[in-house]
């Protein structure tokens, strides 16, 4: 039978505790951790002490997030674009001044996108639609599993429109899921590339 533990956690004033969807955050000026729940086998000989997590400064998080985006780099380098061009898969260009092909990863999941970041958001539905009236040609070439989501709000508060796919629990900061990682972000920004390859002069005429 399974039982539910929480870390026991002794915090001075400085700190914030934070529980929110059977997850623990504590939080200082310069160290975000998050403690998860622990599912155990009953057994009376179990110590939660024994429980630990791996902590990062924020610089020592920035440092380990920058070795994998230079490892993915690196990995990447060596493939051409689908039109046989070199490119730079970490900072693609569109060519398209407000749409972007974006990945993201923390310490929970991953995410890679199409943006769309004009600042009128009707001219950016607009864009928006005309990635619609291609959907067919994109679920052939990428899949039909990404998130369509038309005016969103970004985390610094700008409307966005965004085509996405995330993958759920891993972590950029645990150098065991970065295979994992390399794997999604390759095969998908490969797919995008293709797509956008094949659709991108259809937006050179909406300029």
């Amino acid at each position: 039978m399974l039982i539910l533990w929480k870390a026991v956690l002794l915090l001075s004033k400085r700190f914030i505790l934070i529980e929110e969807s059977n997850q623990i955050s504590l939080i200082t000026s310069s160290v975000v951790l998050h403690f998860r729940d622990v599912i155990v086998h009953k057994n009376p000989r179990f110590d939660p002490s024994k429980v630990f997590l791996k902590m990062y400064s924020k610089k020592e998080a920035g440092v380990l997030k920058q070795e994998f985006w230079t490892k993915f780099g690196q990995y990447m380098n060596p493939i051409p674009s689908s039109d046989h061009k070199q490119v730079n898969w970490i900072n693609y260009k569109t060519g398209e001044k407000d749409i972007f092909i974006r990945m993201h990863a923390d310490n929970k999941k991953a995410i890679i996108a199409f943006e769309l970041v004009h600042k009128d958001p009707e001219i950016q539905e607009f864009y928006f639609k005309q990635f619609q009236s291609l959907q067919n040609h994109f679920n052939e070439i990428v899949g039909k599993e990404y998130i369509w989501k038309l005016h969103m709000h970004d985390d610094s508060g700008r409307i966005i429109s965004k085509i996405y796919l995330e993958k759920q629990d891993v972590n950029i900061y645990n150098k065991s899921d970065w295979p994992t990682l390399i794997e999604f972000f390759k095969s998908n920004i490969i797919a995008l590339d293709q797509f956008w390859n094949d659709v991108k002069y259809s937006f050179e005429m909406l300029r």
